[in-house]
């Protein structure tokens, strides 16, 4: 077991073919742990997002949206109870603005 920050995991570039980040997107600095998941996926690698959905909200237009700004494609949003459940893949195409500040919150 290693113990780290997950905005920098202790792996190489497109080494791991899924990341699932439940309840991970309430810190602070949420988009650095969606950033480095694209960073060790390679493409076509699968993110699975488990979130309440009061955190991120369940509108797939936006959840897609914000999602493509990191460089990945969703692929299913499902609500089940009080919880967000999204399934994305990695594209080719790189984050939009890797340094600029994304909003995963729902609004």
């Amino acid at each position: 077991m290693t113990v780290c920050d997950i905005a920098a995991v202790p792996l190489d570039d497109a080494s791991a073919d899924i990341a699932i980040l439940s309840l991970a997107l309430m810190g602070k600095n949420h988009a650095d742990y969606v950033r480095e998941t694209h960073r060790i996926l390679p493409v076509e690698g699968h993110l699975w997002l488990c979130e309440p959905t009061s955190n991120i909200g369940s509108d797939e237009a936006r959840l897609r949206d914000v999602l493509s700004g990191f460089g990945f494609d969703l692929y299913r949003v499902q609500v089940e109870g009080q919880f967000t459940f999204a399934r994305a893949v990695k594209s080719d195409s790189a984050p939009r603005d890797v340094t600029a500040p994304i909003k995963l919150r729902a609004q």
